[in-house]
Order: structure tokens, then sequence, then C-alpha cells
């Protein structure tokens, strides 16, 4: 070799030892800048360039063979988006929005590259954030009706939860896994992936995931499917789970009736009784079964049912608010039929003995209402007690013109009603 050619060759090896280096401290040069500004440094416009200048220095290094490989590199180009994410301008959060995914990619490439484990904890870490903010990215491109970009974001925060070796999502968060697929199941289900969506929520089922959406959604599924067999057996999953649930029991009951099998309802809830008798829960469904029935047949009969049944519930479990609330409608229900004959009654005593029978009615749903009133606070928004007073000024509003001693009642609902709606 010549000596021209071996100062030509020592040049080039130079050149690269110089690139190296230079792309190196790119990260470093990332690293103290985002380390280093505290304070107010870190907003207003020379902020938001330093940090379209760690991006383009982050990028410049992802893309150079030295640093390609680099487990330091890939933390801190997923700790850069996160950081633009967190504290840059509009204008880049709006910009670098899709990049919240090449974070996800670079803490994950970090930690597969991290043989020494000197970042791995770190990003571990930085993944739990990013699921947060995929979670949030899903619940509000869901609620744009952006559906694949919904259950997009919630697949990924689901695949970052092995990451979580504190759970943090669920004690920091209040994320748990069960919600995500949850909520990826109806993205899935609004998007048109009903295979996806079915394939989720039967996960969910057969863990016995106490929430109402998961059967009910997976029982319509099936209806869709004309399969009514694995319907039925997902709302008795449903019902095992959540045995108090209205929509649950109301859906179960109203397949059974078009499937001609009411029958095997009722006795399914008394076979239950007769085996648990001091549950309330059972008598409380055995009720609410009975004035669904009543509600397609109007047998007054049903009705009467469904009065027992509730007020086997109360003797069970003085502090049972549905059973409350449910008896009361049971009475102002009874007296519909009755109103009906007062109007087709020509005769003027037959027409008063019928009213009196309203008035009794009428005290006795005053008796649960009231109950219910009592235990409002924790079991009632201030609208559902605004409803609830003014079905009670009704009652009294009725009954003071036979007993004046609820006048005062009536007065104190009127008042209630107005200061909370004012």
């Amino acid at each position: 070799m010549t000596t021209k050619k071996v100062i030509l060759a020592f040049t080039f090896l130079l050149s690269l030892s110089v690139t190296a280096f230079a792309q190196k401290n790119k990260v470093s040069t990332v690293v103290f800048k985002l380390s280093n500004t505290v304070g107010d440094a870190r907003t207003g416009e020379a902020w938001h360039n330093t940090l379209d200048e760690c991006v383009k220095d982050i990028e410049d290094a992802a893309k150079h063979t030295t640093t390609a490989a680099d487990p330091r590199m890939f933390y801190y180009r997923g700790f850069t988006y996160l950081t633009v994410l967190s504290e840059g301008s509009d204008e880049q959060k709006a910009k670098y929005k899709d990049k919240l995914y090449t974070a996800v990619e670079s803490f994950k490439k970090c930690i597969e590259l991290d043989a020494k484990g000197k970042h791995t904890k770190d990003a571990k870490k930085g993944l739990v954030d990013c699921a947060v903010r995929l979670y949030n990215e899903g619940v509000m491109t869901y609620n744009n009706k952006e559906f694949a970009k919904s259950l997009k974001a919630y697949e990924t925060a689901l695949d970052l939860f092995q990451y979580d070796d504190e759970k943090l999502l669920q004690k920091n968060a209040g994320i748990s896994k069960e919600m995500v697929m949850l909520n990826a199941a109806a993205a899935a289900n609004r998007g048109g992936d009903v295979a996806k969506a079915k394939s989720t929520l039967k996960q969910l089922a057969e863990s016995n995931y106490k929430d109402a959406n998961v059967y009910y959604t997976l029982h319509e599924i099936y209806l869709n499917e004309k399969d009514t067999t694995k319907a039925l057996e997902t709302l008795a999953l449903g019902r095992e789970a959540l045995p108090e649930d209205k929509n649950l029991i109301n859906a179960e009951l109203d397949l059974m009736l078009k499937l001609g099998r009411s029958k095997e309802l009722m006795d399914k809830l008394d076979n239950a009784i007769a085996a648990q008798p001091n549950d309330p829960i059972l008598h409380y469904a055995r009720g609410l079964n009975y004035f669904n029935l009543y509600e397609i047949d109007k047998k007054i009969a049903n009705l009467d049912e469904a009065e027992k049944s509730y007020q086997k519930a109360i003797e069970l479990d003085p502090g049972y608010f549905n059973a409350y609330f449910n008896l009361g409608v049971v009475y102002t229900e009874k007296c519909k039929p009755i109103k009906e004959k007062i109007d087709a009654e020509k005769n003027y005593d037959k027409q008063l003995v019928l009213e009196s029978q309203i008035d009794e009615l009428y005290k006795k749903a005053a008796v649960p209402f009231e109950e219910c009133m009592n235990m409002a606070d924790g079991n009632m928004t201030n609208a559902e007690k605004a409803d609830l007073a003014q079905n009670l000024k009704i009652i009294y509003g009725r009954l003071q013109n036979v007993d004046k001693s609820y006048e005062p009642k009536y007065k104190q609902m009127r008042a209630l009603i107005d200061e909370l709606k004012g």
C-alpha cells in the first residue's frame, strides 16, 4: 500500500468515528435539553423550539447506523415524544399526535435491546404513561365515532399491561385490563368488526366480569346471528355475575317470553328461592319478572305477585332501595285500570267508590317512596331525586284533599323540587 493510500484510508476511518460520535452526541444533547431545562423555561416559544430541535436530533440518531440499535437512544426517543405531547404547543401536539405510537415502539425496542437493564425500568414506566394516553385517545376517538382509531388505541393499550410491573394503571389511573377490553369490544362492534367484539366479550363473560354491558351486548350479537341458545346462555352468565341487574333480568324475561319459555324462567327463580329463601335479591328478581309480565299481559295478578316479592325483599333487607322504589311503582300502576273504570263509569256514587280505591293505593305508594327519599343520598342523582319528589308531590296533592295531614308534606315536596331545580 502506498503512503497516499494509507493516508486516504486513515482519513475515511476517522470520518466514520467523528460521525458516530456526532450521532451519540445528538442523543446526549437531547438528554441535556430535556433534563436540564426547568421551571418557567419549559414554556413559551423558546421551549417549543427546543422540542422541535430535540425531535430532529433524536430522529437523526434513530436513522444512523451507529445509534439505530442503541437502547439509550430508543428510550429518549420515546421520552422526547411524550414530552412534546405533554408540554408542546397546540400545533406541536397536533403535528406529533400519531407519534404516541412511535413512543410505544421506541420504549419496547429499548427494553428489547437493553441487555444490561440500564433503561428497562424507566422504559416500562414510559409504556405505562403511553397506555394512559392511549386509553384517553380511545375514549376521544370513540366519542367522535372514529371507531377504527379507537380500537387501535385500546388494543395497543391492552398490549402494554404486561409492562406494568407495579400495577400503576389500576392504582393511579383507575384503568383495569377488563375495562379496556370492554371499551375495545364496543369500538369493534360499532366499527363493524363483530367477530372481534364477540371474541373479546366472550373472554370477559367467561371470566365472570361484573359489568352488565358485557353480557347484554354479547347476547345482542348472538340474537343478530339467530343463535338464541347462546344468547340465553350469555344472559344466564350475566345474571349469575349480576343477579340484581334490571336490564339483564328484563332481557332474559323478554327473550324467554318470545320463545314461549316464561314458565321456565319463573320455575328457575322459584327453585332458586326454595334453595335460598332468605336471599332478598332473588325475591327482588322475582318481583321484576312479574312486573314485566304485567307490562306484557296487563294481568293484575302479576302485579299482586310483584308486590309480594318486593315486600319479601324488603322484609329480608330493610335497606333495599330498589325494592322500595319498585313497590311504590306497583301501587301507582294498580291505579291505572281503576282510572279507566272511572272514566267509563256514569254512576257518580260508583265513581266515588273507585276514587277512594285510588286514595288507598296512593297512601300505600307514599310509604315506600318516602323510604326512598330518606335513602336518596348515595342512591339517586339530584335529577332522579327531583323526579321522586314530583311523584310524591302528586300523591300528597291528591291525598291532602281527603286528609289534611298530607298538606305539609305536599308543601315540603314543592319546596324540595324548587331547591333541586334551582
